[in-house]
């Protein structure tokens, strides 16, 4: 399975940042560039139309599902909820939810989808990415140059 971040910032929220600033004041958190620079990203765009749940919006209360499916920072039961889905729908591709930090769409696509509906550039450190100053000073994260 590979998970998507439909916007950058909620990639790199769910990615790298997840829980490690909770409860911390905006003055208080502070990211090393040394952690950056062992994550890469990429530009990933559909060869085919993904048949993709989705469970943005009300798209999970509709159905019913648990608010942990979709919400939870811990992952079982959306794991076991798309394991149930990946078994008894083999057209469907994958899963539509909102990243739990940034509320920006997420896509996990299912093995069986990758090669067949998606491509992507060639991947580029995250360090290297312009906008990242940018993106994390709108998280509220000051970024720190341990490199130089």
């Amino acid at each position: 399975m590979i998970y998507i971040g439909q916007e950058i910032d909620a990639s790199i929220s769910e990615t790298v940042i997840r829980d490690r600033f909770e409860a911390l004041p905006p003055t208080d958190r502070k990211l090393n560039l040394s952690e950056i620079t062992s994550w890469a990203i990429t530009e990933i765009r559909c060869q085919e139309t993904l048949k993709i749940l989705d469970l943005t919006g009300s798209g999970a209360f509709r159905l019913g599902l648990n608010t942990d499916a979709v919400g939870a920072r811990a992952h079982e039961a959306g794991q076991a909820f798309s394991e149930v889905l990946h078994a008894d729908f083999p057209d469907l591709d994958g899963i539509m939810y909102p990243s739990r930090l940034t509320r920006g769409r997420c896509i996990a696509v299912y093995d069986r989808s990758i090669k067949r509906c998606l491509e992507a550039d060639p991947a580029i450190g995250l360090e290297r990415v312009p906008s990242l100053g940018m993106i994390l000073s709108d998280l509220s994260i000051t970024l720190i140059d341990d490199l130089s």
